[in-house]
């Protein structure tokens, strides 16, 4: 799945989008929309060419934004002491939120420190 970011994936801004276009044009075409359970009519007869041009405009940019945004950069730290892995977004002071200790990256983690590895292969 395409996602731009790690909260919101790319079908959420789309379906925004897609229903900004249906309701804009939906004014378009008919602007007095009436409910039966509230027994309440909405006449935009005056304004419906403006409020369906508005709603089409946003749903482009919203469709344009959701789909065009670049993804937001992710790496993966590690604690040296407790070897638990952190999100750099989800952490950005980059201490362990257990061992209160500098995170450092996991690439080549392994490699700065082998007694770390030996200990892995021995459980």
């Amino acid at each position: 799945m395409r996602t731009h970011s790690s909260k919101q994936p790319l079908w959420q801004g789309l379906l925004l989008a897609s229903g900004l276009l249906f309701v804009g044009i939906s004014i378009f075409d008919d602007p007095i929309w009436c409910s039966l359970k509230l027994d309440l009519c909405v006449d935009l007869s005056d304004y419906n060419r403006l409020f369906s041009i508005v709603l089409i405009i946003a749903a482009g940019y919203v469709g344009w934004l959701s789909w065009n945004r670049e993804p937001l950069p992710q790496k993966t730290l590690i604690c040296p002491s407790c070897e638990s892995t952190h999100r750099t977004l989800l952490n950005s002071k980059k201490l362990c939120s257990t061992c209160k200790v500098d995170l450092e990256p996991l690439e080549g983690f392994y490699e700065r420190h082998p007694e770390k590895k030996d200990e892995k292969q021995k459980l």
